[in-house]
């Protein structure tokens, strides 16, 4: 089995950004990993939040309606690929398979291998699939994030993490974000922790720097 790359990209989405997967006649799949903003993302009913650290991969044979917050758009890595047998020829896989979401570790090193990805994939010789094969590895081999979306712990820093993104300027300090969050700020540091790799006050720092941006 091998993967062929047909595009990479690191894209900052416009406020006005909306995306209907149809509008791209393309077969195969598309790969994102979240470094900026959030997006909601609804597939056969279901409906998904990401937020930084996220990654989510797109079947493109079904309809996916991807929106975002325009006062804090979404940043992106994008990878278009197909999935290879050894005669080259295209392989499909459900989403029981290939589930649909992951939240993987080591951000930093994920983030280089999709730059190097990314610069590669400018060439013809096809390197740029070497520094992706290893991300789609432990995507396939992380724990399924579906359990982390229905956990409560993941579902109230995730609402959090988008209040914060869309009016980072509200937020003074932890005592703040303590009062939406009606955990102790123990609790609620462990669980940003867990789930952001920081704690809420470090998220919301990080936002109003980008904010002013």
């Amino acid at each position: 089995m091998d993967v062929q790359i047909i595009e990479a990209q690191k894209v900052f989405c416009n406020p006005e950004w909306y995306w209907n997967s149809s509008m791209n006649q393309w077969n195969g799949f598309a790969f994102w990993y979240v470094f900026g903003g959030s997006v909601r993302i609804r597939v056969l009913g279901e409906e998904y939040c990401l937020i930084e650290g996220d990654s989510f991969i797109f079947h493109m044979d079904e309809t996916h309606m991807s929106s975002h917050n325009p006062q804090h758009p979404l940043c992106v890595y994008t990878v278009y690929f197909r999935i290879l047998d050894s005669d080259k020829n295209s392989l499909n896989f459900s989403a029981s398979e290939i589930p649909r979401t992951r939240r993987l570790k080591s951000r930093i090193m994920i983030e280089e291998m999709l730059e190097r990805c990314i610069e590669d994939s400018r060439v013809e010789d096809h390197s740029s699939s070497l520094w992706f094969k290893p991300i789609l590895a432990e995507y396939l081999q992380t724990p399924e994030s579906g359990k982390l979306l229905k956990s409560p712990g993941y579902n109230l820093v995730k609402d959090i993490c988008v209040m914060i993104a869309k009016e980072p300027w509200k937020y003074k300090g932890l005592h703040d974000i303590i009062s939406i969050a009606g955990y102790s700020s123990n609790h609620l540091i462990r669980l940003f922790k867990k789930y952001c790799g920081m704690t809420p006050y470090e998220f919301c720092i990080q936002k109003k720097i980008e904010y002013a941006k």
